[in-house]
């Protein structure tokens, strides 16, 4: 699920801080998280873990 970085099925306050480690290191995210898919980050599906997917995850975080 788009923006489910513990991947526990919900977006909420508790995948801020994956999504910011994520966001500035790919990598230690990686190695903190193995069983995780750094892919639900990437709300904007271009392949990457950027600025141009904050907004999609604010959305995911705070609902429509």
């Amino acid at each position: 699920m788009l923006g489910d970085m513990n991947c526990d099925g919900v977006v909420n306050i508790s995948d801020l801080p994956l999504f910011a480690l994520a966001l500035v290191d790919a990598s230690a995210y990686a190695t903190a998280q193995p069983a995780r898919t750094i892919n639900n980050g990437d709300m904007n599906q271009d392949g990457f873990i950027d600025g141009g997917d904050l907004a999609g995850f604010i959305s995911s975080l705070v609902g429509p």
